[in-house]
């Protein structure tokens, strides 16, 4: 795998984390992001409830390919002194672009979960 695709994965990243700390902030409309995510998390990001305050800055950025054309990206943010994980798999889309299908972060509950491979027991 080349650096080039490896190196706009961690741009698109960085760019859409950054757009979500903003949306979280109350300083950018959910609905902007939207075309960036797959249609089952568009709800999702649309219910975000803005939490006014600072922007959270991109702490650490972790990038690693999973397979070609996709990544997962774990991203390390801080707000004030506050520190907050995000996660998220990105996928090439059929336009070129760059397509959050997959994501996990506290503001963001994209409906159920599945089931436990191995539920509690008592």
């Amino acid at each position: 795998m080349t650096a080039q695709p490896r190196a706009a994965a961690v741009t698109a990243a960085r760019r859409i984390v950054t757009m979500l700390n903003e949306v979280e902030a109350g300083l950018r409309p959910a609905r902007l992001l939207c075309p960036l995510f797959a249609v089952h998390l568009r709800g999702a990001v649309r219910r975000t409830r803005p939490q006014p305050g600072p922007v959270a800055g991109v702490h650490r950025l972790a990038v690693a390919s999973v397979v070609d054309g996709a990544y997962d990206v774990v991203a390390v943010c801080r707000r004030g002194d506050r520190f907050g994980v995000l996660g998220m798999r990105l996928a090439r889309a059929d336009d070129g672009g760059w397509l959050v299908t997959d994501v996990a972060h506290p503001t963001i509950r994209p409906g159920h979960r599945p089931p436990l491979s191995d539920p509690p027991g008592l």
